[in-house]
């Protein structure tokens, strides 16, 4: 029995040198991937602030407003400024538009004011203002993808529109406004 020992005990010292190899006590797995970049714009009717970028991409936007009617007593139906990212660095969105809406041969012109944002204090653009490329929204992809909508709201000035010629059937004052985006 004390061979049968002593030859286990060997056998177990002999087989501690096999497996502690000097330095490679420890080995290391270095694990990569990549994400690709992806940002998206749109106008559209309701609020994706609380929806994650991932649902967005995954699902998308299907209720892009391409225009949209507005009245002096409520402005217009809400419309939203819709973007996420997930790039380094700002994603900046400016805008610029003809400062008041006007109607083919017709000298009368209406102003109108748009304000953008959720909060206390919205960003709000005059007509003196719409000539110029104004920034109106910025989302950061830094620390991950960001989704954000902010509220945007049209309010017509009353001396001007109840000044304004009268459309006839068929027509009606308009004014484009134009969105542009950037990256820095």
């Amino acid at each position: 029995m004390k061979k049968t020992i002593v030859i286990l005990l060997v056998l177990v010292i002999g087989m501690v040198g096999v497996f502690a190899n000097g330095d490679d006590t420890s080995q290391k797995l270095t694990l990569t991937t990549t994400v690709e970049e992806h940002s998206f714009f749109r106008i559209t009717e309701s609020s994706y602030s609380e929806n994650t970028f991932y649902e967005v991409l995954t699902d998308p936007i299907s209720d892009v407003v391409p225009s949209r009617a507005v009245s002096l007593e409520n402005g217009i139906a809400a419309t939203y400024l819709t973007l996420g990212t997930n790039q380094k660095g700002e994603y900046k969105v400016y805008i610029t538009a003809l400062p008041k809406l006007g109607m083919a041969d017709v000298e009368s012109k209406i102003d109108y004011e748009m304000s953008f944002g959720n909060g206390d204090t919205p960003l709000s653009l005059s007509t003196a203002t719409f000539q110029n490329a104004t920034e109106v929204a910025s989302i950061d992809g830094t620390g991950g993808a960001s989704v954000a909508s902010l509220l945007i709201e049209v309010k017509l000035d009353e001396v001007t529109y109840r000044n304004a010629q009268a459309t006839g059937e068929e027509e009606s004052y308009s004014a484009d406004v134009v969105f542009d985006i950037t990256t820095t």
